[in-house]
């Protein structure tokens, strides 16, 4: 059976997986996790388009899938648009669906929660043109909370999320925040109740997207039994790395005893 294979720089992705189990439960899902080259949102966008070409060829050699993800909204915007040009498997990226804060908001003020280097894209200012007249975006820079969800520092303190609030808070117009890597989807609830706002995870929009296309296609799994997560693979630069990896996800309540690890140094 041919795999759904998804991967991010590292945790962003397992909130995606999550997702797309429940979604499309009767599907074989391969979750590569690329910690070898984290953080995603730190790199140029130079660099984004060599790891991707990359990944996107290790998977395609490695596992013939029937559709490649890449849950990580970085390099999705900055990059992917030339990495179809190459890539023989249908390949999708994970996109922020502006419009869907746009419609949620009554002030019709937004914030946007993103890494440094898509901050600082033209390819957001040009998406974002497009709602100047009808709104305001308030761009944070969340790099932090990226790497504070990748650490798992998130599971027992809350100091810097709280930072991030608490400048939200200070906007009296916000009332909606859109989050802007798929690794904040873990602090969703608690982004909600800290700013008493709505909160836009583009994650279930993107699988949507990925369940039409597989379904029109005739490319989706119909069974009677439930699959779930089968195959985890780590690519980093130590043992030491992929040991802490591996606690993480146990104290998120991922069952690791069902799922196969292997180091890929690369």
């Amino acid at each position: 059976m041919q795999s759904i294979v998804v991967f991010d720089s590292g945790l962003g992705s397992l909130a995606f997986i999550r997702a797309l189990i429940s979604e499309l439960p009767y599907e074989s899902i391969v979750y590569f996790a690329d910690r070898a080259n984290h953080p995603y949102g730190r790199k140029s966008k130079e660099e984004l388009g060599k790891i991707i070409h990359s990944n996107i060829r290790f998977i395609s050699d490695e596992y013939k899938p029937k559709c490649i993800v890449v849950a990580s909204i970085t390099p999705s915007l900055l990059v992917l648009s030339k990495a179809r040009s190459y890539s023989t498997v249908p390949l999708f990226g994970t996109y922020l669906y502006l419009d869907k804060a746009y419609v949620s908001s009554r002030n019709k003020g937004i914030a946007l929660l993103v890494t440094s280097v898509l901050a600082k894209s033209m390819e957001l200012d040009d998406i974002l043109k497009g709602y100047t007249s009808r709104c305001r975006f308030k761009v944070i820079d969340a790099t932090d909370l990226v790497e504070y969800v990748e650490s798992g520092r998130f599971l027992y303190e809350k100091g810097v999320v709280e930072e991030v609030c608490g400048e939200i808070n200070k906007d009296p117009a916000i009332d909606t925040i859109l989050l802007g890597s798929t690794h904040l989807s873990f602090l969703e609830d608690y982004i909600k109740e800290a700013t008493h706002s709505i909160v836009i995870n583009p994650i279930v929009y993107n699988i949507d997207r990925i369940k039409g296309y597989l379904s029109n296609h005739d490319m989706l799994e119909r069974g009677k039994r439930k699959r779930g997560l089968t195959e985890v693979i780590v690519s980093s630069k130590s043992d030491v790395d992929v040991k802490g990896f591996m606690n993480i996800l146990s104290e998120l309540g991922i069952n690791i005893d069902s799922v196969r690890f292997r180091t890929v140094c690369r």
